[in-house]
């Protein structure tokens, strides 16, 4: 059969109102600093660029919202309470100069033996973000019923199931995943048990969470629901500090020595340059000879100092 092309024609989108890109319900909670991270390559490359990019055609859902987001991620109508359960005016405000940039390196064998002590059935992740939650919170010298918390990025394409990209591709689905104790009985509990608290709120944030969070947006952000109240983030870093809180988050498994920009090698180093947040903690895969773990901490300076010097002790 013979096809023969008797008309081309492109078609326009829709004109828009605006140049500005919406923000989703994920943007709204998402973290307000900003991160630049360094990599170092080993030449030469011969291959070239490989980009990475998602695909929309994802089918409707049902906008209805399975769980209460405000009063978590949002704060409620009302607007009675403080964010993250403190009193505004007791907020201390850090100079970012005044944080300092810390990287820890724990071999294999620190980590295997963290693992041990923590009963042996806790990740690498949830192991080594207890370890430094207990540490940190330590150095801080909170009073002993100040409540603490660790708030972990969880990556909301693998929980949702969504095939548009790979595992590794991280960004844009994030939800924190809180655990929280006080400062007595995080510093006095083991390892094990603040382990548990980090495990205990990730699997909280499992699929019906996601899609709930989902629909939450769609009722709230896209106007499904008709609500013209503005939502306002639970969760702000403007002071340039998180205490009591610790953020950490995991570069373990997003495969950073595959990455490939087409103008280098191996990948011989990554490290964020300057995070300007009290409590941020990054553990990332070590690319020395033996292996292990970097945990990056940024930290009131006045706090890292005393930091370095128990970071290695085990309860």
């Amino acid at each position: 059969m013979e096809v023969q092309v008797k008309r081309s024609l492109v078609v326009p989108p829709p004109p828009r109102e605006t140049e500005e890109v919406p923000l989703t319900v994920f943007d709204l909670v998402a973290s307000t600093y900003h991160v630049t991270v360094l990599f170092a390559f080993s030449p030469p490359s011969r291959r070239r660029p490989f980009f990475v990019t998602g695909r929309g055609g994802a089918g409707a859902l049902v906008v209805e919202a399975e769980f209460e987001h405000r009063g978590k991620e949002f704060l409620p109508h009302d607007g009675v309470g403080s964010r993250q359960g403190q009193d505004a005016g007791a907020v201390r405000v850090v100079d970012p100069s005044e944080v300092a940039n810390l990287l820890l390196h724990y071999p294999s064998e620190f980590v295997a033996e963290l693992k041990r002590r923590a009963q042996g059935k806790y990740t690498t992740f949830e192991t080594v973000s207890a370890h430094v939650w207990k540490k940190i919170t330590a150095v801080r010298g909170l009073d002993a019923g100040a409540r603490t918390s660790v708030n972990v990025s969880v990556n909301g394409r693998a929980r949702l199931g969504m095939a548009t990209v790979p595992n590794s591709f991280f960004g844009n689905l994030i939800i924190n995943a809180s655990s929280g104790a006080t400062a007595r009985e995080l510093t006095t509990g083991t390892l094990a048990d603040a382990a548990a608290l980090v495990r205990a709120g990730i699997r909280a944030v499992d699929r019906r969470y996601f899609q709930s969070f989902v629909d939450f947006g769609a009722l709230h952000v896209d106007g499904v629901g008709g609500e013209e109240v503005p939502l306002e983030p639970a969760n702000v870093d403007d002071p340039g500090v998180l205490s009591p809180d610790v953020d950490s988050d995991s570069w373990l498994h997003l495969e950073l020595h595959r990455l490939d920009l087409g103008h280098g090698g191996r990948l011989a180093g990554i490290l964020p340059a300057k995070v300007p947040e009290d409590g941020v903690v990054v553990v990332m895969p070590s690319l020395r000879k033996g292996g292990g773990v970097e945990v990056f901490v940024a930290l009131w300076e006045k706090h890292a100092n005393e930091l370095t010097s128990i970071a290695y002790t085990m309860d």
